[in-house]
């Protein structure tokens, strides 16, 4: 077993672990009182206590899942009635961009290495114009630029999660319990954890995009085999909940 797979074994039978899921199993409408404080990222990493407590894998958690309405066609923002206004339904929505987060991590990293594999055959095939080698280097480039465009805002999430902790544990640690499921106003939890939860309420969009928009390329590609690539390095397909059906552009080019 790796150090990463000891980790996450061990941090399953963490208290804070099973305080969560006692209280996501009695699945209440409107009472979810957390009395243990939750340990800081150095203690229990937010990667972790995310997947492990609030990922839609657990049969107990429903998925976050946007529809078209919820945001703005101005815009592209969540709009302010679609926000998460409860802690827990907070937690849920960093566990779907964490995971978003990931994909987009992984999967430019191998789009990368297949592009260059790409134009390096490109430049030994006859049958293939000059028009259309650069239709593709457009659409590959695009899309590499914004997703690395979104990674560069995963510090909004991790701070956006160390300033949750901290809101939820002194109200512990002054009261006794916090309800996860108390409801706030929207703007309310946008002042206490400022600037942070609206950066991310207004990227999500652009988030569920750009993964949808990598998973297409790295489809096309999928015949582009890396040497010493195995199969399960392939990016993943989405599954129901992975997000909005966001409307994609059409395929400059097909691979």
């Amino acid at each position: 077993m790796s150090e990463f797979e000891q980790s996450k074994e061990d941090l399953i039978s963490h208290e804070i672990t099973v305080a969560l899921e006692m209280l996501i199993k009695e699945d209440h409408d409107s009472i979810m009182k957390l009395r243990f404080m939750i340990p800081p990222p150095s203690q229990y990493p937010m990667d972790y206590i995310l997947e492990l407590n609030f990922s839609p894998d657990n049969p107990f958690v429903r998925p976050y899942v946007f529809e078209a309405e919820h945001f703005s066609k101005d815009t592209g923002h969540l709009t302010d009635s679609s926000r998460p206004r409860t802690y827990y339904a907070l937690f849920r929505f960093m566990e779907f961009l964490r995971e978003h987060y990931n994909y987009l991590e992984r999967s430019t990293e191998l789009l990368e290495v297949k592009f260059r594999h790409f134009r390096f055959r490109a430049k030994q095939r006859l049958d293939i114009s000059q028009v259309d080698r650069r239709e593709m280097n457009k659409n590959v480039q695009n899309t590499l630029i914004a997703a690395h465009n979104i990674i560069s805002l995963r510090g909004h999430l991790e701070s956006l999660y160390k300033k949750t902790l901290l809101f939820i544990n002194t109200e512990i640690q002054n009261r006794g319990e916090f309800n996860l499921r108390k409801i706030y106003g929207s703007q309310t939890v946008e002042s206490e954890l400022y600037p942070d939860y609206g950066v991310m309420m207004n990227k999500v969009y652009s988030v569920i995009l750009a993964k949808k928009r990598l998973a297409r390329i790295l489809d096309q590609m999928k015949g582009i085999r890396i040497p010493g690539e195995k199969v399960e390095r392939e990016a993943p397909q989405e599954q129901p909940g992975d997000g909005i059906d966001v409307e994609l552009p059409p395929d400059e080019t097909e691979f």
